[in-house]
């Protein structure tokens, strides 16, 4: 062999060697990095809350809690927050969306934009919490980080606990003014049966006006808050109520009457 063949051979041999290691390095860190993602993960599984990575764009990134999987599903590839957690909820969709740009804008401090977000978020018969919190590196906003909490449970012992004083209220005012409120009850009756009817836009808001007028002025919280979202929605569409929402309004006022109407007997019977 020449000299030069054995330099060759030397340098292949270092070349090789070379190459092992750094195979070896990569493996290890690959390794590494696995290791820190089924830590991140596992840390994450065990919160019991939802937890959503995302990107500036409202991309969805790989990394979720296992509750948030549970609750919304798989998401699919390059799919959006507002698409994965609203589905079929086009204006909450929207409004996630226009947050989503105000956060990412960077036009507002993160916390002022954040605080105009949607905080919460119904899906099916599950209501959910939103928080927003932002992950920034040297070059700017890295991606946010979208914290779930399920608080159906508690929103349904805040109604039954508002149901409970509604109640009480709604007993004490009949018992101070019996015949007035048979007559407020009977003007509301009256009401809605006109509101069934009634195919006049203008005719339908002064109905619906005075019935939670009414309803409010007598303690019946639970149809003047129904009515007054009502108010809202014909309001924003420009429409006359549907079938289905007057059918609610009246679903509403009959268990109400209902849970009354041993008092309203009583006092009849006197």
């Amino acid at each position: 062999l020449t000299v030069l063949d054995l330099t060759t051979e030397e340098e292949n041999r270092k070349l090789s060697k070379l190459s092992e290691t750094l195979a070896a390095a990569n493996d290890g860190l690959e390794l590494a990095v696995e290791k820190r993602h089924a830590a991140l993960q596992l840390v994450l599984d065990n919160t019991g809350d939802g937890i959503l990575s995302v990107a500036p764009d409202g991309t969805l990134l790989s990394e979720r809690s296992q509750a948030t999987t549970k609750w919304f599903g798989e998401p699919s590839i390059g799919e959006h927050i507002w698409e994965y957690l609203t589905r079929d909820d086009k204006k909450m969709a929207q409004g996630l969306e226009l947050a989503f740009d105000q956060m990412a804008s960077n036009i507002l401090p993160f916390h002022v934009a954040a605080e105009q977000a949607p905080r919460r978020l119904q899906r099916g018969n599950q209501a959910f919490s939103l928080q927003y919190r932002n992950v920034s590196n040297r070059e700017g906003l890295d991606r946010i980080v979208v914290l779930i909490r399920d608080i159906t449970s508690e929103i349904e012992a805040e109604r039954a606990e508002q149901a409970a004083k509604d109640l009480h209220r709604l007993i004490a005012n009949l018992l101070r003014d019996q015949e007035g409120y048979r007559q407020s009850i009977e003007e509301v009756t009256q009401l809605i049966e006109i509101a069934k009817s009634t195919t006049d836009i203008v005719t339908s808001k002064r109905v619906l006006h005075t019935i939670k007028g009414s309803c409010s002025v007598v303690g019946l919280r639970k149809v003047a808050d129904y009515v007054h979202d009502l108010e809202t929605r014909m309001t924003m569409d420009a429409r006359l109520p549907r079938p289905d929402e007057i059918r609610n309004l009246e679903g509403i006022w009959h268990e109400l009457l209902l849970s009354i109407s041993d008092f309203l007997h009583t006092e009849q019977s006197n």
